[in-house]
């Protein structure tokens, strides 16, 4: 189990309550629509939500600046070490909730490698995630994504096999 205090354990659980949050709001949403409230607005329901605005661009940029090319690969480009990111063909949308519930469900791992490959956690804001997200579901920014973009320092930390070990060898008990 992770340190509740730490700063990815704090961060992790933010996005999970906004995801419930923002899931409680869709419920209640339908529920308004069920009742036949014509006057109500989503905003009326949720005020305060906020989605962001997601830029695959700097979502390709952030893939390389945040060292997340050092285990995925996207076009055959990056590490080996993690799950390719390559986005898939005939996608109408998509959800940046899974997105970050996926990365949820990796982040012992990813932090475990972080520590190791790059010496430092990385810190990503809910910004950066959506841009992320973006990035790894549009097929015509990833054509742009080439070995060209990656600084010498990034690939030499470059992981091009996947690693061995048991994550609870770095985790509390």
């Amino acid at each position: 189990m992770q340190n509740p205090f730490s700063t990815a354990y704090r961060t992790s659980a933010r996005y999970l309550f906004l995801g419930v949050i923002f899931l409680m709001g869709c419920m209640q949403s339908e529920n308004v629509t069920a009742q036949e409230e014509t006057d109500v607005t989503p905003d009326d329901v949720l005020p305060r939500l906020l989605i962001p605005q997601v830029d695959s661009k700097r979502g390709r940029q952030l893939f390389v600046d945040k060292a997340c090319v050092v285990c995925h690969q996207i076009n055959g480009v990056g590490g080996k070490a993690a799950p390719p990111m390559d986005a898939l063909e005939d996608v109408t949308h998509f959800d940046i909730m899974d997105f970050t519930a996926r990365m949820w469900r990796g982040a012992d791992v990813m932090i475990v490698l972080q520590n190791m490959e790059l010496g430092y956690q990385i810190d990503l804001t809910g910004q950066e995630i959506a841009d992320l997200a973006a990035f790894a579901n549009d097929l015509d920014e990833q054509k742009k994504f080439s070995e060209k973009e990656i600084p010498d320092l990034i690939n030499e930390w470059m992981l091009e096999e996947p690693l061995e070990f048991d994550i609870n060898d770095f985790t509390a008990p």
